[in-house]
């Protein structure tokens, strides 16, 4: 892996310049993909989430959600859903693999529709420009959604709503881990002063691709940029595994050795199998098994997987967000 005090800017933007197809170090997953017209794509597609949005969310007149209505538009979301293949095969493109149970993507959606708060709360979000105003009211939103599907995988849902309500402003990376390593690598912020809820999203976003554009000069569209980073800029210098390896500040010792144990909803999905995550449910009756909550919970191995932890039944408990942090530092 190249170092990143390595490189220059002339590196970068002579990486950016290059085709996927003619660069060596892209990726293989999109060697042939074209970010241009896939762009172009998205906006499209965000037209379609924004009548979704005003014809079938907001309006009262419209009584409830089908599950074709929401299968539609998880698709946008997540390339990971059901009907995933064939739908990239038509030319659509989603915003990620968000790895989201589709259960998960049911529950936001609906709470979206049914609940009036939460409702108002995330349109405010959708339609102000002010980044300041927006990570307060994110903020809001963790606090009145507590536990509920819109903010209990991370930042992943929010991410995805807010990247195809409006690809024009937001990254198409969903994981806060990945944009903290990418942050990390390439000395794009601090990666300390993500704290909140708010911060985690808007601060990320707006510090990537504002860096990107100040410190290397590449200028362009959110989606293009995080193409790029995924595609040649992780196939060159490998920001992506930075963090587990090479970390010297102790706090991101401790971000590092939560990713590689699994803390991380999202990253445990890529790890567990299913009948796995049901049996570990059933056996803890869906409640955090140190404090017995049922809100934030995380599937949590008992021995880590950096220590020879297996991802099985018997090594995996279910802990709510506070007590498994409060393990972590433990370790």
């Amino acid at each position: 892996m190249i170092q990143s005090k390595n490189m220059t800017k002339e590196e970068i933007q002579n990486l950016f310049s290059q085709r996927p197809d003619e660069c060596e170090y892209s990726r293989d997953w999109c060697r042939y993909r074209n970010p241009e017209e896939e762009d172009t794509t998205l906006r499209e597609q965000s037209k379609e989430f924004r009548q979704f949005w005003h014809e079938k969310i907001l309006d009262d007149n419209y009584s409830e959600l089908s599950e074709s209505d929401m299968n539609r538009v998880i698709l946008f979301f997540d390339n990971t859903a059901l009907g995933s293949r064939e739908f990239r095969e038509r030319g659509g493109v989603s915003c990620a693999k968000a790895n989201i149970h589709k259960t998960l993507w049911y529950k936001a959606l609906r709470d979206l529709k049914d609940k009036q708060d939460i409702r108002k709360v995330v349109n405010q979000i959708l339609t102000e420009e002010d980044d300041g105003v927006i990570t307060d009211l994110l903020n809001k939103l963790e606090n009145i959604n507590r536990g509920n599907g819109l903010t209990s995988a991370g930042t992943i849902p929010l991410s995805a709503i807010l990247f195809t309500y409006n690809p024009d402003k937001y990254l198409s990376m969903l994981r806060f881990s990945d944009r903290l390593a990418l942050i990390d690598f390439f000395g794009l912020g601090d990666s300390n002063g993500y704290r909140t809820y708010g911060e985690k999203i808007i601060g990320t976003n707006r510090d990537i691709i504002n860096s990107f554009k100040e410190k290397f000069g590449v200028d362009t569209t959110p989606y293009r940029l995080t193409f790029f980073v995924y595609c040649q800029l992780d196939g060159k210098y490998g920001w992506k595994n930075s963090v587990k390896s090479g970390i010297t500040n102790p706090s991101r010792r401790r971000f590092a050795s939560e990713i590689s144990d699994g803390l991380n909803f999202s990253l445990q999905r890529n790890k567990m199998s299913e009948s796995v995550r049901n049996a570990v449910w059933r056996r803890d009756r869906g409640q955090c098994t140190e404090c017995g909550s049922r809100e934030n919970l995380e599937y949590d191995h008992i021995v880590p997987v950096s220590k020879g932890g297996s991802t099985t039944a018997r090594n995996i408990e279910l802990l709510c967000e506070s007590c498994n942090r409060k393990k972590s530092d433990k370790i």
